[in-house]
């Protein structure tokens, strides 16, 4: 058995590496980890299979073709190369005796990138539908107005600035109450920490009336996490309305759809909060308006009615007045009749007794023939009385005469 120097064995290496792989070959990859030589330029990749096996590769793109493929790559995706992307790459198999196997990169489709981005969006929407998740947060009802919201964002995010500064210094003066639950917006570490933001949201749901998701922009790829199942899913599972801001003018991300409503900025979400504070502030003002048109109207009537029972009161007291007055001429007359017929009757009766008074009169009596007896200043009621040694004064109606009575028996 022949025995090899190293060099020998990895010159053989290369030798057969170069039969086998004569042109350059189109490989799937995901990019594990990415950096670009600061004095060169050149870009040193490491690949990987990415579904979990033990598959590696180093792969470099020299600084001219990067320039080259970096554009290219941006243009057609709106992102950069890096870490964690699925790509399709042209690559030459190279094998060096001191460094080992490499791949150098002469092109890269990135259609296949942006393709398999599509794919993945549709899987998962079609996933959310199938367990009726794509529009639980849709159907939510929201309190108006919403101004205590809870804010999904990274706490150095230009767009949160843009959001708190559009929210809380408002044309019309409306107060909000943010409190902002901090999340990262990229990377690998972005999905767990929106979600856990999303679960501390509910242990406080009462303490807030929306929540708004934002971000501020970036590439397309930068924005994938916003098709990921497990961010949509904690929007769909959210007992207060997700509003969503992510900052792109492309299609609608996963998290868009599923949310209660979406918005391509964040300082559009702030507006839209604003404009339904007001118009919820138009609506209270012209509730105030028609319940005082009405309560003018209500007391104008009411004013009406009064007047109307004050004319019918008078009226009726003037009536009743009148019926008593009319009844108390007519006791009156009563009085006055019964007054006059008992002074009439009384006259008479005084008429009589003085008829009568009249009669019993002496001289009424001695005018009709009697006489009366005095005899030392006493009226002679009887014969027995007198005494006949004095003298006797007899009175009639027209004098006196004096005599000597003489008794006989």
């Amino acid at each position: 058995m022949p025995v090899y120097s190293l060099t020998d064995l990895n010159l053989h290496i290369r030798q057969t590496l170069e039969d086998e792989y004569p042109e350059a070959v189109w490989i799937r990859a995901e990019i594990a980890s990415f950096s670009i030589n600061s004095f060169s330029g050149h870009c040193y990749l490491e690949l990987t299979d990415g579904h979990g096996q033990a598959a590696k590769a180093r792969a470099m793109v020299w600084k001219k073709t990067f320039d080259v493929l970096h554009s290219k790559f941006r243009i057609q995706t709106g992102s950069v190369l890096e870490k964690g992307l699925n790509v399709q790459l042209l690559v030459k198999v190279e094998f060096n005796i001191q460094y080992g196997l490499s791949l150098v990169v002469w092109d890269i489709d990135a259609s296949y990138t942006v393709g398999e981005l599509a794919l993945k969006k549709v899987e998962v929407l079609n996933r959310l539908r199938t367990e009726g998740r794509l529009d639980l947060n849709k159907q939510l009802s929201m309190g108006i107005p919403a101004q205590r919201i809870a804010i999904i964002s990274s706490p150095t995010a230009a767009g949160l600035g843009d959001f708190e500064t559009h929210l809380l210094e408002n044309e019309f003066g409306f107060l909000f109450q943010t409190e902002l639950f901090s999340a990262q917006m990229q990377g690998k570490e972005a999905i767990p920490s929106i979600q856990k933001a999303f679960q501390d949201i509910l242990f406080n749901k009462d303490d807030f009336d929306a929540v708004a998701l934002i971000r501020g922009g970036g590439s397309s790829l930068d924005l994938q996490i916003f098709d990921e199942y497990d961010i949509a899913k904690s929007i769909s599972e959210c007992p207060l309305p997700v509003f969503t801001g992510i900052g792109h003018e492309r299609d609608e991300s996963v998290c868009d759809q599923v949310a209660f409503q979406a918005f391509k900025t964040p300082t559009a979400v702030a507006g839209f909060l604003v404009d339904l504070l007001a118009e919820a502030d138009g609506v209270v003002v012209e509730i105030s308006q028609a319940i005082t048109q009405s309560l003018v109207w209500s007391i104008r009537k009411e004013e009406q009615i009064f007047e109307g029972l004050g004319y019918q009161i008078e009226k009726s007291f003037q009536k009743i007045i009148q019926i008593h007055q009319n009844e108390t001429d007519r006791v009156l007359q009563q009085l006055l009749l019964k007054f006059q017929t008992t002074i009439f009757k009384s006259a008479q009766e005084l008429e009589k007794c003085e008829s009568r008074i009249q009669f019993a009169n002496p001289i009424s009596i001695l005018k009709l023939g009697y006489a009366r007896v005095f005899q030392a200043g006493q009226r002679m009621k009887a014969k027995s009385d007198i005494n006949e040694k004095m003298p006797l004064v007899i009175q009639w109606h027209d004098g006196n005469i004096q005599t000597n009575p003489t008794l006989k028996p």
